[in-house]
């Protein structure tokens, strides 16, 4: 795959941040940004959305209910507003997401040949990657302020 990746944002969690640490000795293609006490500039984060190709969001299950049973990640609606198409774990409620509106791909969290594997098939097929990213730009706007406040007003009014 021609090109390189870049990790943006803070690590919480000082065992993967080892882990990144070692990744960017391996490969010293990979620049990476991490910051364990301060999170990223939104100017840092702009830039890196505008020159991204894809979002990445990886996690190994756990039982907090993110993502299993109920809720998205901010960071997808960052990436859909930036056209990105999303790679993200095969939690069922992502999933679906996902799919139901064809923006990118679900894989296990730690299956790096399928990743690779996937993003070798959009380099070689860039009419399907610009449908991946056109469908998050066409997605996105169902999911502005404007459009979902309502119902988090309802939700949160006691009668």
């Amino acid at each position: 795959i021609d090109g390189n990746v870049k990790i943006v944002g803070k690590c919480n969690i000082k065992s993967h941040l080892e882990s990144l640490k070692v990744l960017s000795k391996d490969f010293s293609e990979v620049p990476l940004f991490y910051d364990v006490e301060n999170y990223i500039s939104a100017h840092i984060l702009d830039k890196s959305l505008e020159d991204a190709h894809f979002g990445l969001f990886l996690m190994e299950f756990d039982p907090n209910p993110s993502g299993e049973i109920g809720t998205l990640p901010t960071k997808f609606y960052e990436y859909l507003s930036a056209g990105l198409p999303i790679i993200c774990s095969d939690f069922p409620r992502w999933k679906h997401f996902v799919e139901t509106h064809q923006i990118g791909f679900t894989v296990a969290h730690n299956d790096a040949d399928v990743i690779i594997e996937k993003l070798k098939y959009y380099e070689e097929n860039p009419q399907e990657y610009q449908k991946l990213s056109q469908n998050a730009l066409d997605v996105s706007p169902q999911f502005l302020w404007d459009k979902v406040s309502p119902d988090f007003i309802k939700a949160y009014i006691i009668t």
